[in-house]
């Protein structure tokens, strides 16, 4: 499961579509504030920089619009970007729907970004020469249903 093209053999099905969002503990003291631009510049984020990277994908978004986060920790993962937020003032741009899945047992909020992040697409990839095979098919159909289940209970 991953975003982007497929690989060279291999075939790709949309799971589900996602946006990002702010995810600040429930009483941050910007709260709300952090959806105008002056003060999420100043922020302090939480850059979510998985194995191999060099930067976090919101950065490297960001960049090309000369905007530019204020970086205090950096981690391997959002399920680890969301417990930071929750104990401290940092904030952390990450997909909306883990955002909702962990607010009530994290005490979050989700704040709308001042930037329009637009829609990722999350994307089930398969080798081709697993196209036929039963354990594969039942395995991606899974999957599928379960994309379509999250599509029903919170679109972007």
């Amino acid at each position: 499961i991953a975003i982007g093209d497929a690989f060279k053999g291999f075939h790709r099905q949309l799971l589900y579509r996602d946006s990002d969002a702010l995810a600040v503990r429930r009483g941050h003291p910007a709260g709300r504030k952090l959806s105008r631009r002056e003060t999420f510049l100043k922020a302090r984020h939480v850059a979510v920089i998985k194995g191999g990277a060099s930067e976090d994908l919101i950065d490297m978004w960001l960049r090309p619009r000369g905007i530019e986060r204020k970086i205090a920790l950096v981690v391997p993962g959002y399920i680890e970007a969301l417990h930071v937020t929750a104990r401290t003032d940092l904030v952390a741009f990450v997909p909306r729907r883990l955002i909702a899945a962990l607010s009530k047992q994290l005490s979050l909020a989700t704040i709308e970004p001042p930037l329009d992040p637009g829609i990722d697409e999350l994307f089930m990839f398969y080798p081709t020469r697993a196209q036929m095979d039963p354990a594969s098919i039942w395995l991606r159909r899974l999957m599928l249903e379960t994309g379509r289940e999250l599509e029903k209970t919170r679109g972007p």
